[in-house]
């Protein structure tokens, strides 16, 4: 079978299309420009736009946390933090953990939580091999579960983002971030 003009044309897949003669190659229209409402994601934050943007996002984690670890006494391990996560942008991240888990204890906690999220929407993937942990995403947001069987200890992470800063304000709150 001949390939398509437009596939010799090309000059990478040209030059497989004529080594590989058995190998079927399709080239598939490009992409569509970017819509309105992605360039306007795209904007560069402001300090007070951020917090209220991350704050937002991460408010439905918060409330999903509440009703599944209700009646558990959390204990948020680190202060809230901010990482580069691209030369114009961070993301929010915060730790939480419950202590004194039974396995069983631990493993219905994971279980709802797998159960709930992937009722609300999100994306999420059980990981089968090692400790029982999980992790989920919606939009911008990330929510992990880990239990650590060594401990008792269930580790919670929720990071939201990313977001675009103005080159100013990300500076700063990275250098109070590497303050500590």
């Amino acid at each position: 079978m001949a390939a398509d003009p437009r596939v010799l044309a090309d000059p990478f897949f040209g030059v497989v299309a004529r080594r590989h003669p058995d190998a079927t190659i399709v080239l598939l229209p490009p992409e569509a420009a970017e819509s309105a409402d992605e360039d306007a994601s795209s904007e560069l934050l402001t300090e007070p736009d951020f917090r209220a943007r991350s704050a937002a996002d991460l408010a439905a984690v918060d409330e999903w946390l509440g009703s599944v670890l209700a009646g558990r006494e959390v204990a948020q391990e680190s202060d809230e933090g901010w990482a580069p996560v691209a030369p114009d942008a961070v993301s929010r991240r915060r730790l939480f953990s419950v202590s004194d888990l039974s396995l069983s204890d631990a493993s219905a906690i994971l279980q709802t939580g797998i159960e709930t999220l992937t009722a609300q929407g999100w994306q999420v993937v059980e990981e089968q091999d090692g400790m029982p942990r999980f992790r989920a995403r919606r939009d911008t947001v990330t929510v992990k579960l880990m239990y650590v069987v060594s401990t008792g200890r269930l580790a919670i992470v929720t990071t939201a983002g990313p977001y675009p800063l103005e080159p100013d304000f990300r500076d700063v709150l990275l250098e109070g971030e590497a303050r500590g």
